[in-house]
């Protein structure tokens, strides 16, 4: 992955605006993607600013917030580092949080950045609360993994 650097007025310098590699599909994406979807669907005291995203879905300048929020609990800094031949961006956990959840984070963000926050939705079953990321290449998902017949 590629990072860009934002030069519109409308940016800050020096602001990543892009992993420019990634698109649809999102294969390299589903192992934290679902870890992403874990994190949504968790009731957990501990994982507050994650639920606090989770009750934002469908209103993008809080779910926005509430990404940012998660990003500056979560992650300590970047780093390029190698990685089979080719470079990538890294983000380093902060101190106490997990690498698969910066992970997750950080799927989550480019899968927004590719494809919006309509990415992000809740099941359309009746009576299922689940939220998931829908990271097919049309966005076409209207269900939970759990209602996925195709899974």
């Amino acid at each position: 992955m590629t990072v860009s650097v934002a030069t519109s007025p409308d940016e800050p310098a020096g602001v990543p605006s892009g992993w420019e590699s990634v698109h649809a599909p999102y294969r390299g994406l589903r192992g934290p993607l679902t870890r992403a979807e874990g994190l949504l669907n968790t009731r957990s005291g501990s994982l507050a600013l994650w639920r606090r995203l989770a009750d934002a879905v469908g209103d993008d300048e809080a779910c926005c917030a509430a990404v940012n929020d998660l990003l500056a609990a979560g992650v300590h800094g970047l780093r390029i580092l190698p990685d089979h031949g080719r470079w990538r961006v890294a983000l380093l956990p902060s101190p106490g949080v997990e690498g698969e959840e910066v992970a997750a984070l950080q799927a989550l963000a480019l899968l927004v950045e590719a494809g919006g926050w309509s990415r992000l939705r809740r099941c359309d079953r009746t009576g299922c609360e689940q939220l998931f990321l829908d990271w097919t290449n049309a966005g076409s998902r209207r269900v939970c993994r759990r209602h996925d017949r195709n899974r």
